[in-house]
């Protein structure tokens, strides 16, 4: 998440800073890769998942929060995943301080995207013993 240091110099690191149910966020450069214009998300069905094409790839879209006309699009692991439901408030370079980002006077905790993106696979999975289980 952050640079490293010289002597006496604190950690800097770039990102973006979003917002979800009120709270602000950090997400890293490492991770986040653009703000995008929300394209057609098609729903995949019996899930909460959608796809998306955005710059020439099939992306993976994710619902955290309530839908918003701006995606974040992120890279998980050599994945593109898009984050719908954040607000973005900024982007840029900020002190990293015991792995919090300085905004402004509030110490900003970095949103776990690889979370966010685990918690949705949790959620599919669930869904789908739910529908085999109401099948039999």
């Amino acid at each position: 998440m952050a640079t490293s240091p010289g002597a006496g110099d604190p950690a800097r690191g770039a990102g973006v800073v979003v917002s979800l149910d009120g709270e602000r966020y950090f997400v890293p450069a490492e991770v986040a890769q653009a703000i995008v214009q929300r394209p057609v998300v098609t729903p995949v069905p019996g899930t909460t998942i959608g796809m998306a094409l955005i710059g020439g790839r099939v992306v993976t879209v994710i619902d955290v929060g309530a839908r918003r006309d701006e995606l974040l699009l992120c890279e998980v692991e050599n994945e593109p995943v898009a984050l719908s439901g954040l607000s973005v408030h900024g982007s840029g370079f900020y002190e990293i301080v015991d792995g919090k980002a300085q905004v402004d006077d509030e110490l900003v905790p970095e949103f776990d995207v690889k979370e966010a993106l685990v918690e949705a696979e949790l959620g599919v999975w669930s869904m789908r013993q739910r529908t085999r289980d109401h099948a039999t």
